[in-house]
């Protein structure tokens, strides 16, 4: 209750979100998204609380919240590469869409090339649809930036495996 300084201090707005933040590393989802609320209410335009928020609200069920948020955040500014990779995440995994997924990934990696997780989930699309080949070159491109990705290193193996 003592949170409560608007835009012009956003001292509140950054407390309540490392509050938030806390309760979703503990696991503690229901609490998170209490105070990632609080932080947007009092710093409505910071893109990156309402992307964690999304988050959050994914992980707690909260599907039509989460499309809600990431649009909005989409709408604020298309070029929030992590909002399309979550807003991709949920369409392919809640909606089970791989079409739209693969969309959003591509929009990520337009506005951030190098970006390993749109690289990695890009690749899992592709290789759910059959695409081997360019499932691996994904992967050798993610490889290329961190060789040290284990989950890249998996699918790659997989890749191979399959061959």
């Amino acid at each position: 209750s003592k949170l409560v300084h608007h835009a012009g201090s956003n001292r509140d707005a950054w407390t309540a979100y490392r509050i938030g933040e806390s309760f979703s590393y503990s696991n503690q989802k229901n609490q998170a998204e209490k105070f990632l609320t609080l932080a947007i209410e009092l710093e409505p335009f910071n893109l990156e609380f309402r992307n964690k928020l999304g988050s959050i609200q994914q992980e707690i069920g909260k599907i039509s919240d989460a499309i809600k948020t990431y649009r909005f955040i989409l709408e604020e500014n298309p070029k929030f590469a992590s909002a399309w990779i979550n807003f991709g995440y949920l369409m392919l995994t809640v909606k089970n869409d791989v079409k739209s997924a693969d969309e959003m990934y591509a929009n990520a990696l337009a506005l951030d090339p190098d970006n390993e997780q749109a690289l990695l989930n890009m690749a899992g699309t592709k290789y759910f649809l059959g695409k081997n080949g360019e499932a691996g070159k994904l992967l050798d491109r993610l490889l290329k930036i961190n060789p040290a990705n284990e989950t890249a290193k998996i699918l790659k193996s997989k890749l191979e495996a399959g061959r």
